[in-house]
């Protein structure tokens, strides 16, 4: 029993009593913080990144004053060229994109060993591949206030300090009393208070949330839904995309209809740019810049079935 339980009172928020604790697993505050972990516990001093990647990343690379350089990617969503590490202090960040990069990225996984980090933010149902550091965020695939989960066979001889989420939880539970425009800028207030905080370990109520969720079912809805997508608009599609996925987080659908979000909008289907720091970063020309323009990321998540991904192609089809 923790020093401020009490016995009897009020009850708090229903959640089941089973805690999040996967086997080997380092559970984190934030997927970014894994990352943080990484590059403390494997005393890495340089790392390859993509130019196609959320500016959230570069987060713990500047505060810890790791140095960097960006590489290229490709159209298909793979490096675009040979990436030749030095030491064991040199790694090469490869991006699980959208969740359906799983065979690429164990193929560099296999390339690069423990050189290679596995950024899985957005492939929550990717099977890690040891040595490689391989690290997700819950909070992309379920209702949780953050988190972030790393396998690693490289810890840090340390305790960390427990996580508090109690108030990074208000649009969750806001948007079921009141609907996802009601509770947007509690959203990007909570999320937002995720930036520069120190690595921790996760909080209970996060530990709790993850504990309480059936995470094989969402998985099957997600990959029904991708592939009802897939079936009826890869011919449309101008990003080749595997059909193969084994949870993927969305249907990225690259596509020059200049209307496009704006259609989806007005039908209240709401699809993120992923991500506006790297039209920034980069020349219109670049593929990188191409890519986060044009890739519509279209929701398939447990939320929905096949009623509103029929939807969602009649919005994409129409002009």
């Amino acid at each position: 029993m923790n020093s401020y339980d009490a016995i009897g009172g009020y009850f708090e928020l229903e959640t089941g009593r089973k805690v999040f604790a996967p086997e080997g697993a380092v559970n984190l505050n934030s997927a970014r913080n894994c990352l943080a972990y990484i590059l403390r516990a494997g005393g890495v001093a340089h790392v390859h990144i993509p130019r196609y990647l959320c500016g959230v990343a570069l987060e713990p690379l500047k505060k810890m004053g790791v140095a960097y350089d960006f590489y290229d990617v490709a159209e298909n969503l793979e490096i675009a060229d040979d990436i030749t590490l030095m030491d064991d202090s040199d790694a090469l960040l490869v991006v699980n994109y959208f969740g359906v990069m799983d065979e690429y990225t164990a193929s560099m996984a296999e390339k690069y060993g423990r050189q290679a980090i596995l950024d899985c933010s957005q492939a929550f149902y990717f099977s890690p591949v040891l040595p490689s550091p391989t690290f997700y965020s819950p909070r992309k695939f379920f209702g949780v206030p953050d988190g972030g989960i790393l396998y690693t066979e490289t810890r840090l001889e340390e305790d960390l300090a427990e996580d508090v989420s109690y108030a990074r939880f208000t649009h969750l539970v806001k948007r079921i009393d009141l609907g996802s425009e009601a509770a947007y800028a509690d959203f990007k207030r909570d999320d937002a208070s995720l930036d520069g905080q120190p690595v921790k370990a996760m909080s209970k109520l996060t530990r709790r949330l993850l504990g309480s969720v059936d995470m094989e079912a969402p998985r099957l809805q997600r990959l029904r839904n991708f592939m009802y997508l897939h079936e009826r608009l890869r011919a449309t599609n101008l990003l080749n995309v595997a059909a193969i996925a084994k949870g993927p987080l969305c249907y990225p659908y690259y596509s020059r209809d200049a209307n496009l979000r704006d259609r989806l909008v007005s039908e209240k289907v709401f699809a993120p740019i992923y991500w506006s720091n790297v039209m920034e970063w980069c020349k219109s020309t670049d593929v990188e810049y191409q890519l986060a323009k044009n890739i519509v990321p279209l929701p398939i998540d447990q939320r929905y079935d096949e009623q509103h991904m029929q939807k969602i192609v009649e919005v994409v089809r129409r002009r």
